[in-house]
């Protein structure tokens, strides 16, 4: 039944508060060398599994947070929230998805195995990436993570958000790997797309993502 529920997949996944709008969710295991490469050694590799998934309490629901958190998500998705996606990632490469970029993981400093997981766009200077949340929320804070494996990478000194409300906010990224933060006026939205995105580093075609956050609470 469509709504909020708690899920969890497998032991190496983190419990995940999502919003699914379809009645069934098909969720394909990829055991392909480069999947396994984009996480832990053991993920649906135990000899028994533990699963779980049930309703939100209203006090999840109901809270501020990160709402494009979910580690649960895949590229092939439908219908489940939040998800994120992209109009180019380099090489069809797990480790370089978009869905990286919502993944709970922020390892920064290197790249192209887990837990180094990024958004790489192969050096298209029009790469975007859209968060779809499902459902109006409020939003008033982004956290962005950017790849920091200098000098092999470069990094973007300003990107802009566009809301589904069709408001943008810019932003201006400093080189380092850790979180940056920016508040901003509310927005109520039911997707964000990250992109118009600057290349700071002449030296390094490489720029990449590790995180994005978008925080509020549903509307």
């Amino acid at each position: 039944m469509p709504g909020y529920y708690v899920v969890q997949f497998d032991e190496t996944l983190a419990p995940t508060l999502i919003y699914l709008t379809t009645p069934t969710w098909d969720y394909p295991i990829d055991l392909s060398q480069n999947a396994q490469d984009a996480r832990p050694e053991a993920a649906f590799k135990t000899q028994r599994h533990y699963l779980s998934a049930r309703r939100a309490w209203p006090e999840e629901t109901d809270t501020y947070r990160d709402w494009a958190l979910n580690p649960h998500d895949q590229p092939q998705a439908t219908g489940i929230f939040p998800h994120a996606h992209a109009n180019v990632e380099t090489r069809n490469d797990a480790t370089f998805f978009a869905q990286n970029a919502i993944d709970g993981v922020w390892a920064s400093n290197l790249h192209g195995e887990y837990p180094y997981l990024s958004w790489g766009i192969n050096q298209d200077p029009h790469a975007a990436l859209t968060v779809e949340l499902g459902r109006p929320v409020i939003l008033d804070r982004v956290g962005v993570v950017l790849r920091a494996d200098f000098p092999h990478d470069s990094w973007w000194d300003t990107a802009v958000l566009t809301f589904s409300d069709g408001q943008n906010e810019v932003l201006t990224l400093r080189k380092t790997g850790e979180p940056q933060y920016f508040d901003f006026a509310e927005h109520t939205a039911t997707a964000v797309t990250f992109h118009d995105l600057h290349r700071a580093d002449p030296a390094s075609p490489f720029p990449a993502l590790t995180a994005l956050q978008f925080f509020g609470r549903n509307a």
